[in-house]
């Protein structure tokens, strides 16, 4: 059985060294999985990360509206780079999943989320529900009722894309 080695963040493209050790990995047996933003992909980057032994990538999808994503993500044009970054590894067959924070401002959206990132062609989805630090203890989280509802929206997710796309949360 292969171990998955991720690679994270922040963004861990920033780092000048990355691709040496996800190559330092690679070489070393692990499957290696680099989780980013996206907005740095691009198909040269994406064939220099196969190059370097990178198997997949995670990418963070804060929402399936730009402004919002943009907000979250602290950057204009935040969604358009993400998108395209998807482009990029899906014209290079690497595999991705999506990872989607669960927030205030987005819980509505999440079978939209799913849906879209299900159109785009991610194995899996992870949904994150927030530690109460940082933004998380008082702009972001979500009530305890919500939480609730969220498991029961994410077992019905499960079934809906059973066999088509893997739904977790952690």
């Amino acid at each position: 059985m292969t171990e998955t080695f991720v690679i994270a963040g922040g963004e861990p493209l920033l780092r000048p060294d990355i691709l040496a050790i996800s190559k330092y990995a690679a070489q070393t047996g692990f499957l290696v999985v680099i989780g980013t933003n996206g907005v740095l992909l691009n198909d040269a980057t994406v064939q220099k990360m196969i190059d370097h032994g990178v198997s997949g990538a995670g990418i963070s999808l804060d929402s399936i509206n730009p402004v919002n994503h943009n907000k979250f993500r602290g950057m204009e044009g935040a969604w358009e780079g993400t998108i395209n970054g998807v482009k990029a590894l899906r014209r290079a067959n690497v595999d991705f999943l999506v990872q989607t924070s669960i927030t205030r401002w987005n819980y509505n959206e999440i079978p939209q989320i799913v849906a879209f990132a299900h159109q785009l062609g991610a194995k899996v989805l992870n949904l994150y529900f927030l530690v109460q630090t940082g933004r998380g203890k008082t702009v972001m989280d979500i009530t305890p009722a919500q939480y609730e509802q969220m498991l029961s929206t994410l077992f019905e997710l499960q079934a809906k894309y059973h066999g088509k796309m893997l739904i977790s949360a952690k």
